[in-house]
């Protein structure tokens, strides 16, 4: 599947490995622009108490790996439909960053493309540096080697 999707690439790792801190919220509320605008973004999604508390849930997930975060959020859609086909019904997907599917989210009503959308990783409390670094990922702030993650929930 990561030769289908043109992805850098997908390693199966186990949920518990998956790192979740309050503070992430923090870096949303206080650091993105987007906090607020979209459904997929806090504080729409659940606290981390709650997240820690799905992800128990799950015996292992999918962590995605691309240079480009659009790309991360289309595959993470695709790979969770995927999963679901091949019996993994409780399959879940997180994707990177703000969700982007429409111009903005309105306001008087809920999201218009719930097949689609995703919150992100860091909207659901996760501690993406400090979960991805367990895998030997080196996430320097070179603009030129960006990367980003996506995740999906498997049991």
């Amino acid at each position: 599947m990561k030769k289908e999707l043109d992805l850098k690439e997908i390693l199966l790792i186990e949920s518990k490995d998956i790192q979740t801190a309050p503070w992430v919220l923090f870096k949303c509320r206080y650091g993105c622009g987007e906090f607020g605008k979209r459904y997929s973004c806090p504080p729409f999604p659940p606290p981390p108490f709650f997240s820690r508390q799905i992800f128990s849930e799950y015996n292992t997930a999918l962590l995605i790996h691309d240079h480009a975060s659009w790309k991360i959020r289309w595959a993470v859609t695709e790979i969770e439909k995927k999963a679901v086909e091949l019996g993994f019904f409780k399959a879940f997907g997180m994707g990177s960053g703000p969700c982007g599917l429409c111009e903005e989210c309105p306001d008087d009503r809920p999201c218009v493309k719930t097949e689609e959308a995703r919150p992100s990783m860091e909207a659901m409390g996760i501690d993406v540096f400090g979960t991805v670094r367990k895998f030997g990922y080196d996430l320097s702030h070179d603009p030129e080697t960006a990367q980003f993650f996506g995740l999906v929930l498997l049991e």
